[in-house]
């Protein structure tokens, strides 16, 4: 039959299951067939998929090179669904809820008023609350109960929110080797679900990217990369297409 791609949602898994640890493949293909009405709905009443994240996750437009990784979502999904990117450079999960951030004036009341029921809100936020943890500036606790409070607002408006972690960094050890990044954001992701009882999945992007990135040389890396840290195009595809294998089933 046609390919349908689906977005799975939290709302449709057992009370029981655990998402404490990151989303297996098998719970989500499993899940999947439980979704009955998402290809019932009208082409006015599309369900909107967004995006809350930081520079990874910006559109920059197609005069830049650098790429956030949701521009080239919609290559790997297709269906009753509408794309809304909110990704900010430089924010983090406790300034995003800031009206007068400079970059974003009214940015989050105007996402969080826009959630219907059956949205899904992908919050990739965390990048730079880790930064802020080895400053000191921010502690763990502040960005747990930051992800609580999004999740909250989110269900309040109906929504489904689910928690993306990091994507490794183009870093290398001293002895040359592919090196790990941001260790500690997926543990507090997970620390939320422990603390606040909230159960949403978790997209490990941070164990995939590791598995992909540490296999490839250096100068294989940097087709990806325009810095350490932001995508070309390439590499901002080869992100998405990392979200279609762990979030996006095919029906075949």
């Amino acid at each position: 039959g046609d390919e349908a791609l689906k977005l799975v949602r939290a709302g449709i898994f057992d009370e029981s299951t655990d998402f404490t640890d990151e989303i297996s493949y098998a719970e989500l293909s499993e899940a999947v067939e439980k979704l009955t009405d998402s290809t019932n709905r009208s082409v006015e009443n599309k369900r909107t998929f967004f995006v809350l994240g930081d520079s990874l996750t910006e559109a920059y437009g197609p005069s830049s090179s650098t790429k956030g990784w949701p521009e080239f979502i919609e290559n790997y999904f297709t269906g009753n669904m509408a794309l809304t990117n909110y990704g900010i450079a430089g924010i983090n999960t406790g300034t995003y809820f800031n009206s007068a951030h400079v970059r974003a004036p009214g940015y989050y009341n105007k996402m969080i008023t826009s959630v219907r029921k059956g949205d899904y809100v992908v919050i990739a936020l965390g990048t730079n609350d880790s930064t802020l943890w080895g400053w000191g500036d921010m502690t763990k606790d502040q960005s747990r109960a930051n992800y609580y409070r999004l999740i909250s607002e989110i269900r309040a408006q109906g929504g489904i929110p689910v928690l993306v972690g990091p994507v490794g960094r183009n870093e290398t050890d001293e002895d040359g080797n592919y090196k790990e990044s941001d260790p500690d954001i997926i543990p507090v992701m997970q620390s939320v679900n422990e603390t606040y009882g909230v159960n949403v999945p978790i997209i490990n992007f941070k164990d995939v990217s590791f598995d992909r990135l540490s296999a490839m040389t250096a100068a294989e890396r940097s087709e990806f990369y325009i810095d350490s840290v932001h995508y070309r195009a390439k590499g901002a595809n080869m992100v998405a297409s990392w979200f279609e294998e762990l979030v996006l089933v095919s029906d075949e």
